[in-house]
């Protein structure tokens, strides 16, 4: 279920922003860089946002004589921005926190505790908003960036009652640490996700073994090769294979075809190119090897 209008969009990002503000003014003002980690991880939110809501604009666009697929990829690079993001503030944060670790800072739990509970408050908040769309694939990202600051928010909040119960500040860094593996873990599935797409890998929930060997088991297929499974954006995904059937009329070929092509979008393929022929490549191979000169000819 997609989004209706960008209303719920627009009080999304308005609160994440002045969260986001509220907690990067209270880290500084308190010196506490676990809720300053927190504020970077809802400027992450932010983005994962405008990326949500701009990739549904681009994904409504049709195809053309110059993008044949459409545009489901040009999403993708600003998700790997993001992905990079998180990754490069979790190394900053990782730095800060072995700096506090040597050196604790006295922390003002008066403007902390506070801060952190309302971001805590306002993550709740924009979950609830969203909860009715987190399945949907353009806004998944969002609802897990947001639902992973709200762990955040608990670190923080956990660390400053550990402060204000035992005198010790080093539980403030350690708390960013516990913020900064979430960043980390959360960049880098981002980044692998993009670079499956990219790299026009097999999106790893499909077992193409499996969909050649239910393609090979039609009583009117001899031979399936050639084949490739990838992916043209989020949740789009693309099959194209050479299939040999016996040599007879192109109308009985069709059939053959359209029978496979529902079943492989049963699956959610949804674009699908099946090459009918009554022979196949060198080798019959599942796999062709096609070697290119560095002009581009084979």
């Amino acid at each position: 279920m997609r989004m209706r209008g960008s209303a719920n969009f627009k009080l999304l990002f308005l609160i994440s922003f002045l969260l986001f503000l509220l907690e990067a003014l209270a880290g500084y003002l308190s010196h506490s860089l676990s809720l300053f980690s927190d504020s970077l991880h809802l400027l992450s939110d932010n983005l994962s946002l405008l990326l949500s809501f701009f990739a549904l604009k681009f994904v409504k666009r049709p195809p053309s004589l110059k993008a044949t697929f459409g545009y489901q990829k040009l999403g993708l690079l600003f998700t790997l921005f993001n992905g990079l993001f998180l990754v490069l503030s979790s190394l900053y944060i990782l730095y800060e926190a072995i700096e506090r670790l040597k050196s604790p800072n006295p922390i003002n739990l008066k403007i902390m505790l506070p801060v952190a509970i309302v971001g805590l408050l306002g993550n709740v908040l924009m979950l609830l908003i969203l909860h009715r769309h987190h399945e949907d694939i353009h806004w998944k990202s969002a609802w897990l960036h947001i639902l992973g600051d709200a762990l955040s928010s608990v670190f923080v909040i956990l660390s400053g009652v550990l402060i204000y119960l035992s005198g010790f500040s080093f539980f403030d860094p350690i708390a960013s640490v516990l913020i900064v593996i979430l960043l980390f873990v959360g960049g880098i599935r981002v980044i692998r996700s993009v670079l499956v797409v990219f790299l026009d890998l097999v999106p790893p929930h499909f077992q193409l073994s499996e969909i050649i060997k239910e393609l090979k088991a039609h009583p009117e297929v001899e031979n399936v090769h050639d084949v490739h499974l990838w992916s043209i954006g989020h949740g789009v995904y693309a099959f194209s294979a050479h299939v040999k059937v016996a040599d007879r009329h192109l109308s009985l070929a069709d059939k053959v075809r359209v029978d496979l092509e529902e079943r492989l979008r049963s699956k959610g393929i949804t674009h699908v190119v099946l090459q009918m022929e009554a022979t196949g490549c060198e080798g019959k191979r599942e796999l062709c090897h096609h070697e290119f000169s560095a002009e581009g000819e084979k």
